[in-house]
């Protein structure tokens, strides 16, 4: 599939490219910061302009208060998951996020690290606030497959385990 390029990104308004990453990190991201990092480095190399965040929440930090746009959501094929912020917080989305920054359906592991409820707000399991790489911490996950609000909470997993990432334009 070809990637979805808006001519003329902006901040705050407009269309906000959200992707699912095309590979796996254990809970130990190095932060949101370091998670930021994972995100924007993909999208450079699929060529995606803007910069992203990971949809992360931390002991301090709710994800949906990282967010800057206001929507439309829409995925880098141009699919729209979301109309608005109210529409992305609401427990239903749209289309599913399991297309990566390449475009590409994502296969094989469909779990992705969120630490984040439906509501945006933060979730119990965080693998300390990603942080930690370890088989006795949890962090809670969403389904790239799933519409209903288990796209975001779904399932607590292990730290060390390898899940996907979901990357918001900003």
């Amino acid at each position: 599939m070809q990637s979805f390029h808006p001519e003329n990104p902006t901040c705050g308004t407009g269309p906000t490219t959200v992707f699912v990453t095309s590979q796996t990190f254990a809970g130990d991201l190095g932060g949101i910061v370091g998670a930021d990092q994972i995100c924007n480095n993909l999208a450079q190399n699929a060529g995606l302009p803007g910069t992203y965040i990971a949809w992360l929440s931390t002991s301090t930090v709710n994800a949906r208060d990282r967010l800057n746009s206001n929507g439309p959501y829409r995925l880098v094929i141009g699919t729209i998951i979301a109309d608005d912020l109210q529409d992305l917080l609401d427990g239903f989305l749209d289309a599913p996020i399991n297309i990566d920054e390449n475009g590409t359906l994502i296969l094989g592991n469909q779990e992705v690290w969120t630490g984040t409820l439906a509501d945006g707000s933060a979730a119990l399991g965080r693998c300390s606030d990603w942080t930690a790489n370890s088989n006795s911490v949890f962090g809670t996950a969403g389904n790239a497959t799933s519409t209903a609000q288990s796209w975001t909470v779904f399932v607590n997993l292990n730290c060390s385990m390898f899940n996907r990432l979901y990357c918001f334009q900003q």
